[in-house]
């Protein structure tokens, strides 16, 4: 069944959880859904196939521990899809020849993997490495992406998905273009570093910070990994940055790949009140490789450990 023809409008710092005991929140009763949490769906555009992992909605998690240790919960209320695994660049390459051509313009090209490798941040033909993730974009790049997989994706399969981020507040023109600019425009509404998100948009997007948190410490929907750490996954990372191929680690109990490691994941989110100690301004956007490797960063900084990974809302 395609669960994702059924659900189509709107709308995550690192260790493991083996040493903590987990945490249990208890979450309200809801409706039984045609999709449950955990249930895969394969994405196909061109010759290029993706998975998305299912998320139910109203799902409440602790997000934290306070200074008495006390756990601070949150909920997600809508339920969404995430990907299975980082963007690759393969995926990333595909969608972006197409977007080239359809009125997109981003500030970087994109590469695989780390820089060490001919082909890390021209933008050049995916080659052997093309199943590793995408790096050297901004966060400027990674939203404008979104809209464009898209536009590319309701071109490869007759859909009429709704992108998610624009420049006017009735949603009539999608962003399509990202800079370097260091330059910060948070204070201009519909600007590239303050799109105009639709709520009910059906497209891809990226994900929201507590949606990526929720995703990384899942356990069983009931306990969950403990503060600052993910659900029972395999480690993808290296002292150097090297940045390996995707999936050649166990998955988490989601059954989403990479975590923990590998590269950092943009998610649309600013830093809030809870990452005052590392004294950062709300220009910044948020980038997980784990619940505690988080880096605060600003929209136009793109470096051989940053990529993304995709989210579409489910109801």
């Amino acid at each position: 069944m395609n669960y994702l023809a059924i659900f189509l409008t709107s709308s995550l710092m690192i260790t493991t959880s083996c040493y903590k005991t987990p945490i249990t929140v208890t979450t309200p009763a809801r409706a039984k859904k045609t999709a449950s949490t955990g249930d895969k769906e394969m994405l196909t555009g061109g010759k290029i196939n993706f998975n998305m992992i299912y998320v139910a909605g109203k799902t409440v998690f602790p997000l934290s521990s306070d200074s008495s240790n006390d756990v601070v919960a949150t909920k997600v209320d809508k339920a969404y899809w995430v990907a299975e695994t980082e963007v690759t660049y393969e995926l990333w390459y595909e969608v972006k020849i197409w977007a080239d051509k359809h009125g997109y313009t981003f500030a970087n090209t994109g590469g695989e993997g780390t820089a060490d490798k001919a082909n890390s941040e021209n933008g050049g033909v995916p080659t052997t490495s093309k199943n590793e993730p995408v790096t050297n974009i901004n966060w400027r790049d990674a939203m404008v992406w979104a809209n464009a997989l898209t536009e590319w994706y309701n071109a490869m399969n007759k859909t009429n998905y709704t992108c998610a981020y624009y420049i006017d507040p009735k949603y009539k023109t999608q962003i399509r273009t990202s800079t370097n600019s260091e330059t910060i425009t948070t204070s201009t509404a519909g600007s590239q570093d303050s799109p105009y998100l639709k709520e009910d948009a059906t497209g891809f997007r990226l994900l929201t910070r507590n949606e990526w948190i929720l995703a990384a410490k899942y356990m069983d929907g009931k306990t969950w990994a403990p503060d600052k750490s993910v659900s029972g996954v395999g480690v993808n990372m290296s002292s150097t940055h090297a940045v390996k191929g995707l999936g050649l680690v166990s998955a988490n109990a989601l059954g989403l790949y990479d975590m923990l490691g590998n590269v950092s994941e943009w998610v649309f989110d600013s830093p809030n009140d809870e990452d005052s100690e590392f004294a950062i301004t709300s220009t910044y956007r948020i980038g997980y490789a784990g619940v505690r490797a988080t880096i605060f960063r600003e929209p136009y900084f793109a470096t051989k450990w940053l990529g993304l990974r995709i989210a579409k809302s489910a109801e």
